[in-house]
């Protein structure tokens, strides 16, 4: 039996997303050819992970490729890893990750762009650096055993840790002209609510550089209780 009788749940695509449905509302278009109108909508599309053009990098994605050590950072915890990275973000990523694992390798796929202070901090740290690009990842299945270079060297690693770029895994909230912050999430206010009024977002695509289940689930929880108190009160009023 259904918990909630007054929902009804599609499994399908929605292909568009545009203002003008009912009321002043929205109007939705499915996969189907079908649309839908709503005066409200609160969307949770989430984000996607931009790789790097390494071999076998994506296939291991939430096993033994991963960004954020608080999330799975016990389980490898004094294995031998490595982080991917350059710059200021890669040797943030480097120096935190080191606190999971003395035996950490920092990789830079190219030049590390790194300052002279952040190479001394490395070296105290007893941190490697190898700017060597990097060809593919090998191991059995999705688990990582060694890294493969260009100049045909390998290093045994155990897991791989990096600080990836995201976009937005579905266009929707472009389509209705929500405003995107600097890195490409969807900007909302403390409730959920977008620039667009009626439509709401929570989760990953309001938080693109912060990927958290829990953060996520909180943020809908609270982005669908707001939109409903809404309208609640806009019935209300007339």
């Amino acid at each position: 039996m259904r918990p909630y009788v007054t929902v009804e749940l599609r499994q399908t695509t929605v292909i568009g997303v545009a203002l003008g449905g009912e009321g002043d509302g929205f109007r939705v278009t499915l996969a189907d050819g079908t649309t839908v109108s709503t005066r409200a909508m609160l969307l949770a599309t989430g984000g996607t992970v931009i790789f790097p053009p390494i071999e076998g990098i994506a296939e291991r994605w939430g096993v033994s490729v991963n960004s954020c050590p608080y999330c799975h950072g016990y389980e490898v915890r004094d294995e031998p890893l490595v982080v991917l990275g350059n710059g200021d973000k890669g040797f943030h990523y480097a120096i935190m990750i080191a606190h999971w694992s003395r035996d950490l390798v920092f990789c830079t796929d190219g030049p590390a762009g790194l300052t002279e202070d952040q190479q001394g901090t490395l070296v105290a740290r007893e941190i490697r650096v190898i700017e060597e690009k990097i060809i593919r990842l090998e191991g059995d299945g999705r688990e990582l055993e060694q890294i493969v270079f260009a100049d045909g060297t390998r290093l045994p690693r155990r897991a791989l840790l990096f600080g990836p770029q995201w976009r937005q895994h579905s266009d929707l909230a472009v389509q209705l002209g929500c405003t995107l912050t600097a890195d490409g999430s969807v900007q909302v206010d403390r409730q959920g609510l977008t620039s667009v009024p009626w439509v709401y977002a929570a989760g990953d695509m309001a938080h693109l550089l912060s990927q958290n289940l829990a953060v996520a689930v909180a943020e809908g929880t609270l982005a669908g209780a707001m939109l409903n108190n809404a309208l609640i009160f806009a019935e209300a009023a007339h």
